[in-house]
C-alpha cells in the first residue's frame, strides 16, 4: 500500500529554504507532473525525479548544487529546456532513458562525468557541446536512435587502463547502437579506450582518426555494416577483440596496426574479422611478425583456415583477407 501511495503520489510540494538535499525526493512517483522549486540552499539533486515517467514540467536546477546523478532517471515523457549550473560535477546518467527528450544541452565546464547521460533516450538529436573538464563520457549516447550530429571529444577524456586485456570508461559504448548515426566523429589526443564505441551503429560511414593513446579497442567497430574506411591505430594498441566483426562492407580497405608490441596471445586480434563475409580483399598491415602470421590465423578471423604464403605476409582466398607483416609507417605501402 505505501508503495502505491508514492507511486499515485501528485501534489504540489514546497521545499524549505535551508534544506541541502532533495535526493530521491520524488522517485519512483510515477504519476507526479507538478512545478518544483529547488532552493538555492540546494546542492544535493541526484534521483531527486527518478521513474517519474509523467512528469514534464519546467525545472530551474540553482547554481548551489554539484550532483546531478540520475536526476531524471526514467523520466519517459521529460522533454523541457534544462540549464545545468556551473557548480555542478557529476551528471553521470542524468537523463539516461528520458525517451522523449531532445533539448540542446551544453555541459558546464566544472562537469567531470556525464557517463549515460543520454543513454536510451531515443528521440534526442540536438547539440551538446563538452568542456575539456569531462574526463568519463562512456555510453554517452548509446541507444539514442535518432542520433545523428557532428560531435568532439575533448582531450581531457581517457579511460581505465589499469586491466591487461580490457579497459573501461572513456569513450566506451559512446554511441553504441546509434543506428542512424553518419556524422562526422572527432576524438580527443587523449582517449586511451574506445571499446563498442561504435558498435552497432549501422549507418556509420566516416573516416576515423584514432589518437596514438587508444590502448582498447575491443568491439569498437562491431556491427558497423556501412563502414568501408581505411584505419590505423597507433603505437600503443593492445586489444583489437572483434574490432570489426561483421562490418560486412569493408572490402577494399586497409587496417594498420603499428603496435610492435602487442600480444596475440591474449587474444588481443581474435575475431578481429569474423563475419565479414567480404566479396573483395581487406589489408591488414602489422609491424611485427609475431602479429601475424599462419599460427596466429585463429587470432585474426576466429577459426581456422587455409592461408598462402606470399611475399611478406599470407593471404586467405575464401575470406578475402591479407596478412602482410613487418609494415610500418614510415615504408607502409598501400596496394
Amino acid at each position: 500500500n505505501d508503495y502505491s501511495d508514492v507511486q499515485n503520489f501528485n501534489y504540489k510540494l514546497d521545499i524549505d529554504d535551508g534544506v541541502e538535499s532533495t535526493a530521491k525526493l520524488f522517485s519512483s512517483c510515477s504519476n507526479f507532473n507538478q512545478t518544483v522549486t529547488i532552493p538555492n540552499s540546494v546542492t544535493n539533486c541526484a534521483e531527486m525525479f527518478s521513474s517519474c515517467s509523467n512528469f514534464n514540467q519546467t525545472v530551474s536546477i540553482p547554481d548551489s548544487v554539484t550532483n546531478c546523478y540520475d536526476m531524471f532517471l526514467y523520466c519517459e515523457n521529460f522533454n523541457q529546456p534544462i540549464h545545468i549550473p556551473n557548480s555542478a560535477t557529476n551528471c553521470d546518467m542524468m537523463f539516461y532513458c528520458c525517451k522523449k527528450f531532445n533539448q540542446s544541452v551544453t555541459i558546464p565546464e566544472g562537469v567531470t562525468r556525464c557517463s549515460a547521460l543520454f543513454t536510451q533516450c531515443e528521440m534526442f538529436n540536438s547539440e551538446v557541446t563538452l568542456h575539456n573538464s569531462i574526463t568519463e563520457c562512456s555510453q554517452l549516447f548509446y541507444r539514442c536512435y535518432n542520433f545523428n550530429r557532428p560531435f568532439n571529444i575533448p582531450d581531457s577524456v581517457t579511460g581505465d587502463i589499469s586491466y591487461d586485456s580490457w579497459g573501461m570508461g572513456g569513450c566506451s559504448g559512446m554511441f553504441m547502437d546509434c543506428n542512424n548515426l553518419n556524422s562526422p566523429i572527432t576524438l580527443g589526443n587523449n582517449v586511451k579506450v574506445m571499446t563498442n564505441m561504435f558498435s552497432g551503429c549501422t549507418k556509420f560511414n566516416q573516416p576515423v582518426n584514432i589518437p596514438e593513446s587508444v590502448v582498447f579497442a575491443e568491439d569498437s567497430f562491431k556491427d558497423c555494416t556501412s563502414f568501408k574506411q581505411n584505419i590505423t591505430f597507433g603505437k600503443n594498441i593492445r586489444n583489437l577483440y572483434n574490432a570489426f566483426r561483421n562490418c560486412k562492407n569493408l572490402g577494399g580497405c586497409s587496417i594498420f596496426i603499428n603496435n610492435a608490441n602487442m600480444n596475440v596471445a591474449n587474444y588481443a586480434t581474435a575475431y578481429m574479422l569474423r563475419d565479414t563475409n567480404l566479396s573483395t580483399n581487406v589489408y591488414v598491415y602489422c609491424n611485427n611478425l609475431s602479429v601475424v602470421n599462419a599460427t596466429n590465423s585463429l587470432s585474426v578471423i576466429g577459426q581456422s583456415i587455409s592461408w598462402s604464403t606470399i611475399t611478406n605476409g599470407y593471404y586467405n582466398y575464401l575470406y578475402h583477407i591479407v596478412l602482410l607483416r613487418n609494415y610500418s609507417e614510415e615504408t607502409g605501402i598501400i596496394p
